[in-house]
Protein backbone atom coordinates (compact mmCIF):
# COMPACT_ATOMS: atom_id res chain seq x y z
CA UNK A 1 0.00 0.00 0.00
CA UNK A 2 1.39 3.53 -0.82
CA UNK A 3 2.24 6.10 1.93
CA UNK A 4 -0.11 9.48 1.67
CA UNK A 5 3.39 10.92 0.33
CA UNK A 6 3.59 8.44 -2.45
CA UNK A 7 -0.11 9.27 -3.68
CA UNK A 8 -0.14 12.87 -3.76
CA UNK A 9 2.30 14.55 -5.83
CA UNK A 10 1.35 18.72 -5.90
CA UNK A 11 0.07 21.41 -3.38
CA UNK A 12 -2.04 23.62 -4.80
CA UNK A 13 -2.31 26.70 -3.28
CA UNK A 14 -5.43 29.28 -4.17
CA UNK A 15 -5.47 32.94 -2.84
CA UNK A 16 -9.78 33.38 -3.14
CA UNK A 17 -11.36 36.72 -3.52
CA UNK A 18 -14.04 37.02 -1.04
CA UNK A 19 -16.63 40.48 -0.42
CA UNK A 20 -15.21 43.26 0.86
CA UNK A 21 -11.36 42.16 -0.39
CA UNK A 22 -10.80 40.01 2.07
CA UNK A 23 -9.01 36.89 0.97
CA UNK A 24 -8.70 33.60 1.92
CA UNK A 25 -6.06 30.73 1.00
CA UNK A 26 -6.81 27.18 0.42
CA UNK A 27 -4.15 24.45 0.03
CA UNK A 28 -5.39 21.35 -1.83
CA UNK A 29 -3.14 18.03 -1.78
CA UNK A 30 -3.97 16.39 -4.92
CA UNK A 31 -3.41 13.21 -5.87
CA UNK A 32 -0.95 12.99 -9.39
CA UNK A 33 -3.30 11.34 -11.78
CA UNK A 34 -5.68 14.94 -11.10
CA UNK A 35 -3.79 17.90 -10.47
CA UNK A 36 -4.18 18.40 -14.21
CA UNK A 37 -8.51 18.45 -13.85
CA UNK A 38 -8.50 20.37 -10.57
CA UNK A 39 -5.99 22.89 -12.26
CA UNK A 40 -8.58 22.97 -15.44
CA UNK A 41 -11.38 23.35 -13.32
CA UNK A 42 -9.67 26.47 -11.04
CA UNK A 43 -8.68 28.11 -14.41
CA UNK A 44 -12.27 27.46 -15.83
CA UNK A 45 -13.71 30.09 -12.66
CA UNK A 46 -14.75 33.40 -12.96
CA UNK A 47 -12.13 36.22 -13.83
CA UNK A 48 -11.21 37.88 -10.42
CA UNK A 49 -12.31 34.92 -8.04
CA UNK A 50 -8.51 33.58 -8.01
CA UNK A 51 -5.55 36.39 -6.98
CA UNK A 52 -2.74 33.49 -7.19
CA UNK A 53 -2.53 30.18 -7.95
CA UNK A 54 0.55 28.21 -7.15
CA UNK A 55 1.48 24.35 -7.50
CA UNK A 56 4.12 23.54 -5.75
CA UNK A 57 5.50 19.76 -6.17
CA UNK A 58 6.78 17.64 -3.72
CA UNK A 59 9.12 15.80 -5.95
CA UNK A 60 10.67 18.90 -7.00
CA UNK A 61 11.34 20.14 -4.37
CA UNK A 62 13.91 17.60 -3.62
CA UNK A 63 14.98 17.25 -7.06
CA UNK A 64 14.52 19.58 -9.44
CA UNK A 65 14.92 17.42 -12.31
CA UNK A 66 12.86 14.57 -11.01
CA UNK A 67 10.51 14.26 -13.84
CA UNK A 68 13.52 13.98 -16.15
CA UNK A 69 15.10 11.70 -14.45
CA UNK A 70 12.00 9.55 -14.12
CA UNK A 71 11.37 9.75 -18.31
CA UNK A 72 14.90 8.88 -18.58
CA UNK A 73 14.39 5.82 -16.38
CA UNK A 74 11.43 4.71 -17.88
CA UNK A 75 12.81 5.00 -21.32
CA UNK A 76 15.85 2.68 -20.35
CA UNK A 77 13.92 -0.15 -18.61
CA UNK A 78 11.29 0.20 -21.55
CA UNK A 79 14.45 -0.51 -23.71
CA UNK A 80 15.77 -3.21 -21.94
CA UNK A 81 12.62 -5.26 -21.71
CA UNK A 82 12.21 -4.77 -25.83
CA UNK A 83 16.18 -5.84 -26.29
CA UNK A 84 17.16 -2.64 -27.93
CA UNK A 85 19.33 -1.67 -25.13
CA UNK A 86 21.21 -5.02 -24.55
CA UNK A 87 21.64 -6.89 -21.06
CA UNK A 88 25.56 -7.91 -20.17
CA UNK A 89 26.40 -10.61 -18.05
CA UNK A 90 28.64 -8.70 -15.40
CA UNK A 91 31.04 -12.25 -15.05
CA UNK A 92 31.88 -11.64 -18.43
CA UNK A 93 32.24 -7.94 -18.87
CA UNK A 94 34.84 -8.25 -15.69
CA UNK A 95 36.60 -10.83 -17.44
CA UNK A 96 36.80 -8.57 -20.29
CA UNK A 97 38.32 -5.67 -18.61
CA UNK A 98 40.84 -7.62 -16.22
CA UNK A 99 41.57 -8.87 -20.07
CA UNK A 100 41.95 -5.73 -21.42
CA UNK A 101 44.21 -4.20 -18.00
CA UNK A 102 46.98 -7.26 -18.05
Amino acid sequence: MKSDFDKLLGIIRVKLKQKENNMQTIQLQVNENYVQSVLTLLNSLKDGMIEKLEVRDKNLEYDPYFYERREQLHQIRADIRSGKEPMYDFNESMDELIKELE
